[in-house]
């Protein structure tokens, strides 16, 4: 089996590609290096924001969707007051965990690293279980501490590492 994941496509690295034109074509060959279902060749896409049409035009691979839409194969639930956050497929819950990490982002990534998880043959409640760890990687969402202020606390996060 071999599977690949897609989380997002977009004009980005624009000094490496022409446009974004150059960065969806450059998605599909990756894709097009997969191989077929019959071979065990499986991709997860985000349903949206992945430009998937264009980008798995003409594939033979397995291809299933996953994102907050209710319409994708997996869907991701979040909820921002609690972090709780969950993985749905075929309209059932098959893991739910909480957050260590906040925002929406956080949790539709880790709905993917479920998904292939699960994929490959995973327990859901073991791999869930590890997603309620995790604690981020350093300068990426990375919680620093919070101040009182008059009205109420400030909560301070270096995301540096993303897109300085």
């Amino acid at each position: 089996m071999t599977i690949a994941s897609i989380s997002s496509v977009e004009a980005d690295h624009l000094d490496c590609y022409k446009d974004l034109g150059e960065i969806i074509e450059s998605f599909r060959h990756f894709v097009s290096l997969l191989p077929s279902e019959s071979d065990g060749g499986r991709l997860l896409i985000a349903h949206d924001g992945a430009h998937r049409r264009e980008v798995t035009a003409g594939a033979t691979c397995r291809v299933e969707t996953i994102g907050f839409s209710p319409q994708a194969d997996w869907v991701v639930g979040y909820d921002p007051e609690t972090r709780r956050a969950t993985l749905s497929q075929d309209r059932a819950v098959v893991a739910q965990w909480t957050m260590r990490v906040p925002g929406a982002h956080m949790a539709f990534n880790a709905g993917v690293a479920l998904g292939l998880s699960l994929m490959v043959g995973a327990d859901p409640r073991i791999a869930a279980a590890s997603l309620c760890e995790f604690r981020g990687i350093d300068r990426r969402m990375q919680f620093l501490g919070e101040k009182q202020v008059s009205g109420g606390a400030v909560r301070v996060y270096d995301d540096y590492g993303h897109h300085p």
